[in-house]
């Protein structure tokens, strides 16, 4: 795991988006999902940038992954569009790409490219726009008639 300069900040709130049911409902519908076979799981280990946005940046397997909401509807169901991926190093016009599109301050860009850790200590912690977290995710993913679940 890596070390996350500044991950936790208790006196401000950062949104994370996450699409999906939960409470009673969230009961109701593992147990339908688990009376089902499942066609795979993934374990993964990735890195949320987390910021006063509405959008969702991650990095999973060396991509920094980025989807913005687009809509909800009247039951709460949430429609996100995959808005970004992009392999590291990140070009700075993929870093320009990023605050655009989580629509983050501007920022003058020292480098041509960053490494993970680079983007990591240049844009996270107390100083930066967002905050990084590391989260293990496990994916359960079922196909039901012509309906693809996960569960996360």
């Amino acid at each position: 795991m890596r070390n996350l300069t500044g991950a936790s900040d208790a006196g401000n709130q950062y949104t994370l988006g996450v699409g999906g049911v939960f409470g009673p409902r969230l009961v109701a519908g593992g147990a339908w999902l688990a009376a089902h076979q499942s066609t795979g799981v993934q374990e993964s280990d990735e890195i949320y940038f987390l910021s006063a946005s509405e959008g969702v940046a991650k990095l999973r397997s060396d991509l920094m992954d980025i989807k913005v909401l687009r809509e909800v509807d009247s039951e709460g169901l949430e429609r996100w569009e995959p808005v970004l991926k992009a392999g590291f190093p990140l070009q700075a016009s993929d870093v320009a790409g990023v605050f655009d599109m989580l629509r983050l301050p501007d920022r003058t860009l020292s480098r041509t490219a960053w490494s993970v850790d680079e983007f990591i200590r240049d844009f996270t912690g107390p100083a930066g726009p967002m905050r990084a977290v590391e989260v293990h995710k496990r994916r359960v993913r079922y196909a039901i008639r012509s309906m693809l679940a996960r569960t996360d």
